[in-house]
């Protein structure tokens, strides 16, 4: 199941998922760092990872955790 816990508008505006609040802090964390990176690279790009990869180095370990946790997010 694939759910989107935040974006971010071409003009800047992040919104995020209210239930994201349910996850552990460092999912949390990572989302928001998702979307602020977005600000800076409105895309997927090589750059966009690189700023993640600087900022957040386990992400990858974090967004899977997060990944894992849908289920028990949206049933509790």
């Amino acid at each position: 199941m694939k759910v989107q816990w935040g974006s971010c508008s071409p003009a800047g505006r992040i919104t995020l998922n209210p239930l994201l609040v349910k996850a552990p802090r460092e999912c949390i964390d990572y989302v928001l760092l998702h979307e602020l990176c977005h600000l800076l690279h409105h895309n997927h790009s090589p750059k966009f990872y690189q700023a993640l990869d600087r900022h957040m180095p386990r992400w990858r370990a974090i967004k899977e955790k997060l990944d894992n946790m849908v289920e028990e997010v949206f049933r509790g």
